[in-house]
Order: structure tokens, then C-alpha cells, then sequence
């Protein structure tokens, strides 16, 4: 195979290619330098049109309400001065939210206008799942499970999807997560019977399956989950389907849903997506040495997390779910991916010598992924959720394994999340 790229090559077919070796060496070499300052410094991007508290050079998270507080650095070039002093800075979304949804008086306590009539839709793995369902515990609210075709389950189990809905002064905020196993490896997927694939959350045929039926299920869920959007829409949305006992040996026809229209049709659309593919995606591989491990995995993760998780997710949602183009050329993200908390000390993913999630951190912050084609056009598609240095010098996993995150990590991750809407909001206003 020639090590040229090709000029019909996408910049990320490249990469997944023989160029994807020397630039992954170099990566590993450039950023092998982990921060050890307690102060949080962020990467430093340019300024943009919009104030955004996160793109800020310094500053810390509460401890107790998980808020990121921008600080502004005196003596040293700072690139986003302004950061420090947005008004959306310091706001304690999480803590609105809860005090709407702890209210005795659903009709009087409102929830933030950034969050009324919205939902977040996150695809990924038991990190979502988890930040979901502790989203609604935290608020005594109970969170619903169901399945992949649209039916909702009283006994979820771990590949089940979940939704939290929060109701307050007639509006509601509500948040899915969409469970999928990663994206390399695939050849055999986890033994995992063809019957089984719908009734259980599993995918047979990878992650860009479960995305193209994205649109189905969240018409299938919205008469319960948040009927409100099918009365706006003035569409009659399907009733929804309670299943009270998983099926012991379903087979396809049973498990299978019946597609909603060969056609287009209307769907609820989130008003942010978050996707991301890394702690089943390592398990996919077996590991020998880290580094010849790492590099070798590297070359099949990075194009195939685009090619079956980036590019299927723009290409469903693009119509639907639209970024904010600016006059500065910046782009307001809402298609998102996230870095991951590093795992405690007793994880099995915890390496110090050779930290892959370390690396695969690197490449989302500085963009690998953010770039899509399906247009034909190469478009700024993907922002980052930078979640693990908010929490990297905190307790991250206090009170839960070594490597899920705790109650502040989880805050810190919904405080980020929530700025999102706030600053949408600020922009569309």
C-alpha cells in the first residue's frame, strides 16, 4: 500500500490509512505531558462571537454544585479574556433544574426558558446510561426504560435505553440515553444471537444500525416520554407500548420492530446530541504491548468511529438538529462529543506506564473528529465537551466504582451540558 494519501481521499480516510501511523506517534509523543495544576486550565481556542465561560484559560468547579467558575489570568496572554466574564458564567443550571423538579408546586416553579420543551439525546455506553438515571433518582423522579423498538419496560437492563423526564410550570427538560457497544471488533458481536437484538439493546450489525433507527424510536417514545412535542407539532404520534416481560426466546419477527414510514416523516428532534465511542470500543481489541496495541487500534477507531458513529449521526440529525453558523465564521456546536474522566486506581482501565483513554482524550480535543463530509462538503460538525479536566482534580469517583463517575463529576458534566441550551438560547434570542 503506497504511504501517499490520495487527492479523492477525505482528510479521515487518510488518516485511517498509513498516514494515521506517523500522526498518531507524534501525538503521542507532543502531549505525553499530563496537567498536574489544581487550577483547571482548558485548551486554548480562539475567541469567538459568542461568550462562552468554558473556553475560558483558567478556572475551578464547585466542589459541591459541580459549576465551572472562569477565572481571568493576569501576567500571560490570555486568548479568551472575555470567557471570565460572560453572563452565562458561574450560572448553576443543575441547580435550577432541581429546584424545579423538587417543587410541591409544579405549576408555579418554571424551569430555566433555555430548558423548557428541550431534550438531550446521548449515545454511548453505562457513563449516559448512569448520568440518566441518576439525573431523575437525584429528584426522586422515576426514570423510564425501553427498548430499542419503542417499547417501554418496567425491569430495564443494561443495554436498554433510558429516558428522565422533569415536569415543572407546564414545560419539561428530558434527557435519553441510547446505549450502543462500541464500534471496533465486530465480528462477532458478543455472541450475541440475531433475535436478541432488539428486545435486548443490542446491535448485530454495529453502531451506525442503532442510529438509523434513531428517528423511529424517538417518535415511538414521545406520547409518553413528552407528548407535548407531538401537540406542537400537531402530529399524532403512536401510543406507546408497555412490555411488563422480556420475550425468552424471541424471535426476529417478534423483536423487530415495523419501520414507522419508508418515507420521511416527523420525529422529535433534540435540541443537542452528544455521541461518543471509547470504553467498549477498547474492549473490542485484545491488548499486548500499549503502545503497538494503542497504534494499531488507533488505525481502526479512527476512521470507524467516523464512519459508524460521526458521519451516520450528522447524516440522520443534520436537517433536524443545526448548527449555529456565525458572521465570524465560528460555529456554535450542537452535535457533540466528550473526553473521558480518567479511571481510579483500581480500574482494569487505570495504566499508569500507558494511559490510552489519556490519548484518545488528545485526539477529541484537538479535533480529529470534528469534521464531517457527507455534504460533499467538509463541515465544522462535531464541538467537544471537554468533561475530564472539570473533574480530574476532584473526588471523581467517590461513592461509585473506579470508574464510573460520582455525584460531582456527574454535576460537572450536567452543568456543562446545560450552559449549552443557555448559550443556544442567548444566541437565538
Amino acid at each position: 500500500m503506497s504511504r501517499e494519501c490520495s487527492p479523492q481521499m477525505s482528510r479521515f480516510m487518510c488518516i485511517g490509512l498509513a498516514c494515521s501511523v506517523a500522526l498518531l506517534l507524534n501525538w503521542l509523543v507532543l502531549f505525553n505531558v499530563p496537567a498536574s495544576n489544581p487550577i483547571h486550565l482548558l485548551k486554548k481556542a480562539p475567541e469567538t462571537s459568542f461568550c462562552d465561560p468554558y473556553k475560558a484559560t483558567a478556572g475551578y468547579v464547585d466542589k459541591d454544585t459541580g459549576v465551572f467558575h472562569p477565572l481571568s489570568v493576569s501576567g500571560v496572554l490570555d486568548p479568551n479574556p472575555k470567557a471570565s466574564q460572560c453572563p452565562t458564567a458561574g450560572t448553576d443550571n443543575f441547580g435550577a433544574l432541581a429546584e424545579a423538579a423538587k417543587s410541591k408546586n409544579v405549576f408555579t416553579t418554571l424551569l430555566p426558558v433555555h430548558m423548557r420543551n428541550k431534550f438531550v439525546l446521548l449515545y454511548g455506553d453505562s457513563f449516559e446510561r448512569n448520568m440518566v438515571v441518576n439525573l431523575c433518582d437525584g429528584f426522586g423522579i422515576p426514570s423510564m426504560g425501553v427498548n430499542m423498538n419503542g417499547s417501554f419496560v418496567v425491569n430495564p437492563i443494561y443495554g436498554d435505553q433510558r429516558i428522565c423526564v422533569i415536569r415543572s410550570g407546564g414545560s419539561f427538560f428530558a434527557a435519553i440515553s441510547v446505549f450502543h457497544y462500541g464500534i471496533t471488533g465486530f465480528t462477532d458481536p458478543l455472541g450475541i444471537a440475531e433475535g436478541y437484538h432488539w428486545e435486548e439493546g443490542y446491535s448485530p450489525i454495529e453502531s451506525q444500525e442503532r442510529i438509523s433507527w434513531l428517528p423511529h424510536f424517538l417518535r415511538s417514545v414521545a406520547s409518553r416520554a413528552f407528548p407535548e412535542l407531538c401537540t406542537l407539532a400537531k402530529e399524532k404520534c403512536p401510543d406507546p407500548v408497555m412490555r411488563t416481560v422480556k420475550l425468552d426466546k424471541p424471535n426476529i419477527t417478534d423483536s423487530t420492530p415495523p419501520k414507522l414510514s419508508d418515507g420521511p416523516f416527523w420525529f422529535p428532534a433534540p435540541s443537542l446530541i452528544m455521541a461518543q465511542s471509547v470504553l467498549w470500543s477498547f474492549q473490542r481489541t485484545p491488548v499486548a504491548d500499549p503502545l503497538d496495541h494503542f497504534t494499531e487500534w488507533a488505525k481502526d477507531f479512527i476512521p470507524g468511529v467516523k464512519a459508524r458513529t460521526f458521519d451516520p449521526m450528522y447524516s440522520t440529525f443534520q436537517n433536524v438538529v443545526k448548527n449555529v453558523h456565525l458572521p465570524d465564521s465560528s460555529v456554535f456546536h450542537r452535535f457533540y462529543t466528550r473526553t473521558m474522566p480518567f479511571p481510579g486506581e483500581s480500574s482494569k482501565w487505570f495504566k499508569p506506564e500507558f494511559s490510552a483513554i489519556n490519548w484518545v482524550n488528545r485526539m477529541i480535543r484537538n479535533c480529529l473528529f470534528c469534521e464531517t463530509d457527507v455534504t460533499g462538503v467538509v463541515e465544522n460538525a462535531w464541538g467537544v465537551l471537554d468533561w475530564e479536566p472539570l473533574v480530574s482534580h476532584t473526588d471523581v469517583h467517590a461513592g461509585e466504582d473506579a470508574t464510573h463517575p460520582g455525584k460531582i463529576a456527574e454535576r460537572a458534566y450536567w452543568q456543562l451540558v446545560l450552559s449549552r441550551l443557555e448559550i443556544l438560547h442567548e444566541l437565538e434570542s
